[in-house]
């Protein structure tokens, strides 16, 4: 091999050792964690693999001044000034003869020196073998001194083609080309070594700073929930956002509801006056400006600043920098945070994003707690209403437990909340009521609908209530029921109310039937609102009917007398205003036709405003009271001829009984055959016909009262009918019920009034005609129609004839006395008929059209008793003995009675009135020949009749015989003498037999 062979196998095998050393470099670099030691290994590979002295490593910083602690920077020597002043190399790896990384060497200026000159790019690469004679290499001494040979320096670019540094090394031997292309080529890979780990070291360092920043986030946000209230809220924003920035000054401003103007809510570093509020659509400062751009914005430099309108506030408090960023929630801006510093400050883009975010943050905390502040407002104003709402109400959940409930409701079951709360109705309230809620409950949640319902309730005081409940689900945003609930109304006092009501309507209902008047009410314009039950039947229109139209098509009325249509009484009430009775003589014309007699009156109808809103009329069918009235005419007709009638007939009675008694004493002293005999009969017939018409005067007086017993109508009316038909071509047919009731009358009386009627009808009848006489028992007296009748059962008896019947012009007057169509006739019959029905509690009427006979109708009060009184039996006549004593303030009667008893054979004393008769009867009361019976007068003018009388008698002897004697024969003292202590009664005048019989019974009593 020769030794240019040999020569050029070493430096191939040299060229290989160095690139295995230099890949063993790669293999230590990329097993290496961290950038200090790959450069350390780097520089460890040059100086073993291409047997350097030392090797070194220098970064750029950026940011980094020279002039801030490099030592080449304060270097006399003015030749190494640095001429950038704004980088410096820093010696991040060393290896060889020098390991530290400090020292004079530690930085080296950008632009000065080897090292600074590389990086410039004024030297791109440096390659010397001559250190110690080469220029550019400034220390030759030293150079010479370590026995150095060669220098080789490399830029550290990245794939931008920007520098991040210097490789250098210095060597004791020649570099050759190889070499110097070799170490170029690890520059290059130590440049991307570099490069991806500042990379990743700016990945991490920004990692770091988000994960800071979020932490800072993190911690901002929780201390922003724990804010107490709003204005705590507030304060606690300023103060974090000053303290995390380093910020002097720290202010929170919120847009109003307009949008118009912000107004500080809080502030560290101002005065008051700050509080605004401050106009952002004419202000041009710093704050409007980030509210209409929705960004942020700086300031670095005030007293430079041209493009915001500045406060004179900032100058005045030396502010310098200041950072404004907005509120955001979504695109809506809140407010706005602004951030100011005394010192100059150029914030970096990580810290106004920082900014930025606790402002965002702060907006979304804020809206929260002022929601949370309305809405705890809203619940506090709920919770208060619901507390202080008088009517109990609940909640429940869906397993039926209480979950809360109000005063009302826990005052109303008498217990304490704490029990009701988390309490079932099992333990509030009684079995069979607490499966009525349950059972409600389950129905309301399968519906989840609205649930009324009533039921009771016993309260704490042991009052059971009425209550009604209202009830609801409330369901989650899923529609799922989560629970009710409910309030509970105490309707008690309503129900009793709307019983009240009830009642008061059905008593105005009953009220308004029972009154028998028609109401009817329109509006104000005369149509027909409502009519009542009576006015329905009155006109004949029910209220379907009638409702809606005109009240002159269903109350049309005219004058009784002209016949002219009246004016309709709704504009008369609206015209004046006011109640208005109307005037009389006004009939109705009914639906079909029937005219009534009415008496009306109207009233306006006025609401709360007392506006007339309509009118309401009341009247009543008064046919049958005008009726009435003139029946009542009658009445007082025949009571005033009674008046007068009254005293004639006791008088007349008085002459009579001294006639009749002479006459029949006469009689019986003569003999029976004797001319004057039948002369003295005539005149007692004459006597008695006397003695009848003084009985019908008695008719009409106060004395007149019929002496009543039960009797069978029938037999009495059939026997005095035929009596007066006796002789007649006139048939009188009857019609009776099987089960007549009895009555209670006067027989005398009542066939008086048959006899009466009887002989009126055959009058009537020209020739030969019929009479019909129908007898029936009525049990519904308000059926018939009848006036002046009370409730009652009766009989009711007709007679109807077939004669010439009575015009209209007089069947009015056909009752008043001493009116008679007949010459002969006395005017008497039918008055004396009407009063005695009239004082038997009956009623007699008329009915008739001329050429169609009359109808009579009679109503008798009926007796369901059926026990009869019994008859006197007669007595023969027959003499007797004892004393009698006579009282009559008479003397003529006291004579003719005399004669009669002496004729009898009886003893007899006098008396002229009480007093006398007393005296007398107690004077001969323990002689041998006492008083055995009284004969008194019932009335004695001026003195003590026998009423009085017969009882200070009896005081002296209760076994005294007293007979009452009278004019008034029906005097109700005659009928029911034995109630006031006489034995028995005779009427005046009586006949010598009359009083041979009474005194027979009297005396045979005992």
């Amino acid at each position: 091999m020769t030794p240019a062979n040999s020569a050029t196998s070493l430096d191939a095998s040299l060229t290989l050792r160095r690139h295995e050393g230099i890949n063993r470099i790669y293999d230590s670099v990329f097993a290496a964690d961290d950038l200090c030691k790959k450069l350390k290994i780097i520089c460890d590979g040059v100086v073993s693999t291409f047997e350097a002295d030392f090797c070194r490593i220098w970064m750029i910083r950026q940011g980094d001044q020279c002039d801030s602690g490099c030592p080449h920077a304060v270097s006399p020597d003015e030749r190494h000034l640095c001429r950038f002043r704004d980088l410096c190399l820093h010696l991040v790896a060393s290896s060889g003869r020098y390991t530290h990384l400090d020292g004079f060497h530690g930085r080296v200026p950008y632009g000065c020196y080897k090292i600074g000159r590389i990086a410039s790019g004024e030297m791109p690469t440096f390659l010397t073998n001559d250190v110690t004679h080469d220029m550019r290499v400034h220390d030759h001494e030293w150079a010479e001194k370590h026995g150095l040979v060669a220098f080789s320096g490399y830029q550290l670019r990245d794939h931008q083609g920007q520098v991040n540094g210097v490789l250098a090394c210095f060597s004791r031997h020649t570099i050759s080309s190889e070499e110097h292309a070799i170490l170029e080529n690890l520059a290059n890979s130590t440049a991307h070594v570099i490069q991806v780990d500042l990379q990743r070291f700016k990945l991490e360092t920004l990692a770091r700073q988000q994960t800071r920043n979020l932490e800072k986030l993190l911690a901002f946000s929780q201390s922003l929930c724990s804010s107490r209230d709003i204005a705590s809220l507030y304060q606690r924003i300023t103060s974090l956002t000053r303290d995390l920035l380093g910020l002097d000054f720290s202010t929170l401003m919120l847009l109003s509801e307009d949008r118009k103007s912000l107004a500080v809510r809080d502030t560290i570093g101002f005065d008051q006056f700050m509080t605004g509020p401050f106009d952002v659509s004419d202000d041009q400062g710093l704050f409007t400006f980030v509210v209409q751009k929705k960004t942020a914005a700086t300031v670095v430099d005030f007293t430079t600043e041209n493009r915001f309108k500045i406060p004179s506030v900032i100058k005045e408090k030396k502010i310098t920098s200041a950072l404004c960023v907005p509120m955001m929630l979504g695109d809506d801006v809140l407010g706005v945070m602004i951030g100011h510093s005394l010192e100059k400050r150029i914030f970096s883009a990580a810290e106004i994003s920082l900014y930025q975010s606790f402002a965002n943050q702060a907006a979304m905390a804020v809206k929260n707690k002022l929601r949370m502040q309305a809405l705890q407002l809203s619940e506090e104003k709920l919770r208060t209403m619901i507390e202080t709402l008088p009517i109990p109400l609940f909640y429940k959940n869906v397993e039926g437990v209480y979950l809360d409930c109000n005063v009302a409701f826990a005052e109303f079951l008498g217990k304490p909340k704490e029990q009701i709360i988390n309490a079932t109705a099992d333990e509030l309230f009684p079995g069979e009521l607490a499966d009525v809620f349950r059972q409600a409950d389950i129905n309301l949640l399968k519906s989840k609908k609205k649930q009324i319902y009533e039921t009771q309730i016993m309260s704490a005081d042991d009052t059971l209530h009425d209550v009604l409940f209202h009830k609801a689900t409330w369901c989650n945003q899923a529609g799922i029921a989560q629970g009710l609930v409910g309030i509970m109304l105490d309707i008690t006092m309503r129900k009793q109310a709307e019983k009240e009501l009830a009642a008061e309507k059905e008593r105005l209902a009953v009220t308004l039937k029972s009154i028998g008047d028609g109401v009817i009410t329109t509006d104000t314009n005369g149509n027909i609102v409502l009519i009542n039950r009576v006015a329905e039947n009155i006109t004949g229109w029910s209220q379907a009917e009638a409702a809606g139209r005109p009240l002159n098509e269903i109350f049309e009325i005219i004058h009784e007398k002209n016949r002219q249509l009246c004016e309709s009484p709704v504009h008369n009430v609206l015209e004046y205003g006011e109640i208005l009775g109307l005037e009389n003589h006004r009939v109705l014309i009914t639906r079909d036709g029937t005219e009534v007699s009415i008496a009306d009156s109207g009233a306006p109808i006025r609401s709360r405003d007392d506006e007339i809103i309509g009118v309401v009329l009341v009247f009543r069918d008064i046919t049958n009271q005008l009726k009435t009235e003139e029946e009542l005419l009658k009445i007082k007709k025949l009571e005033s001829v009674g008046v007068l009638a009254g005293g004639i007939a006791h008088d007349f009675n008085n002459i009579l009984a001294a006639i009749l008694g002479n006459i029949n004493l006469a009689r019986h002293l003569l003999d029976p055959g004797d001319e004057v005999c039948s002369m003295l009969e005539e005149a007692e017939k004459a006597t008695l016909r006397a003695r009848d018409l003084t009985q019908q005067l008695l008719t009409f007086s106060k004395g007149g009262d019929p002496v009543k017993k039960i009797a069978s109508l029938p037999k009495l009316i059939r026997d005095s009918a035929e009596f007066i038909l006796r002789g007649s071509p006139v048939v009188c047919h009857y019609n009776i019920a099987d089960d007549l009731w009895l009555v209670d009358i006067d027989t005398g009386q009542m066939s008086q009034v048959i006899q009466n009627l009887i002989l009126n009808a055959r009058k009537a009848i020209p020739d030969s005609g019929r009479i019909t006489i129908s007898y029936e028992n009525i049990s519904d007296i308000a059926a018939e129609e009848v006036l002046s009748l009370a409730e009652g059962d009766y009989v009711k008896m007709t007679i109807e004839d077939s004669g010439v019947g009575i015009s209209a012009n007089i069947i009015d007057k056909i009752f008043d006395p001493y009116f008679s169509t007949s010459d002969k006739g006395s005017g008497l019959g039918l008055a004396i008929t009407h009063s005695i029905i009239n004082k038997h509690n009956g009623l007699i009427s008329v009915e008739s059209e001329p050429g169609q006979g009359a109808t009579f109708t009679i109503f008798l009060p009926a007796t369901l008793d059926v026990r009869k009184r019994l008859e006197k039996k007669s007595l023969s006549f027959s003499h007797g003995k004892g004393r009698v004593m006579i009282m009559d303030d008479e003397k003529m009667v006291r004579d003719v009675a005399g004669h009669l008893l002496e004729h009898l054979g009886y003893d007899v004393v006098f008396a002229e009135d009480g007093d006398e008769a007393v005296n007398l009867y107690g004077s001969l009361q323990d002689t041998a020949e006492p008083v055995d019976i009284i004969i008194m007068d019932l009335t004695i003018p001026g003195g003590m009749g026998g009423k009085k009388a017969v009882r200070e008698i009896l005081r002296l002897d209760a076994k005294a015989r007293v007979i009452v004697a009278s004019g008034y024969s029906n005097d109700p003292i005659m009928a029911l003498c034995q109630n006031y202590g006489f034995r028995a009664a005779v009427a005046k005048p009586f006949t010598l037999s009359t009083l041979a019989q009474t005194i027979q019974v009297v005396m045979s009593s005992d």
